[in-house]
């Protein structure tokens, strides 16, 4: 992997309490890789703020102000990411959508595809379970598990997101918050 890191170390305290400046200089061009990476315990977190959108025209699926995609009622939309996984394996697919404020309603039922590592999976959002929105707790997350794919070596990787249904009777259609990949326990 082409992972780099940088290590700084601060002093105990600060020099200045309310405002101080950490400057790094450098030489040359800098480069920045934005990817996404899998974290030290070994999920990855695709959130749809942060994924490719593929709308249809110029209404449809947006994000609201909490960068969850909402108005998403046209099954011909799609979202994908890029990501990086440096610990291979077996990994649980789970899709987080988001309940309307003070839980007053969902919609699920819709049946979505996932293609990721060569690997084509097809779930329904249904309601197994909920989480709790760390940033919000009038928000609750519903939680859909979708499948189960095997990232066999480290790498780059893409994952495509694309409904096959979207039930919209409630004009709500999928709301989606995040596509997780959780490491399965041996």
């Amino acid at each position: 992997m082409d992972h780099y890191a940088l290590n700084i170390e601060l002093p105990a305290s600060a020099p200045d309490k309310y405002d101080s400046v950490i400057v790094l200089e450098l030489q040359g061009e800098t480069q920045a890789d934005t990817s996404l990476l899998q974290q030290p315990d070994l999920s990855v977190t695709l959130p749809a703020f942060l994924s490719e959108v593929h709308k249809v025209g110029d209404q449809g699926l947006r994000l609201d102000t909490r960068g969850v995609v909402e108005r998403w009622l046209n099954k011909d939309e799609w979202l994908n990411w890029d990501f990086k996984v440096s610990h291979p394996g077996a990994f649980d697919v789970v899709l987080l959508s988001s309940e309307q404020k003070y839980g007053r309603d969902w919609e699920g039922g819709h049946t979505v595809a996932i293609e990721v590592a060569g690997q084509k999976l097809r779930g329904q959002v249904d309601n197994n379970g909920k989480e709790e929105n760390p940033a919000n707790p009038y928000w609750k997350y519903v939680i859909s598990r979708i499948g189960r794919v095997t990232i066999n070596k480290p790498g780059r990787y893409n994952l495509n997101l694309k409904p096959e249904t979207i039930l919209a009777e409630k004009k709500l259609g999928l709301t989606l918050v995040s596509v997780r990949l959780i490491p399965v326990q041996p």
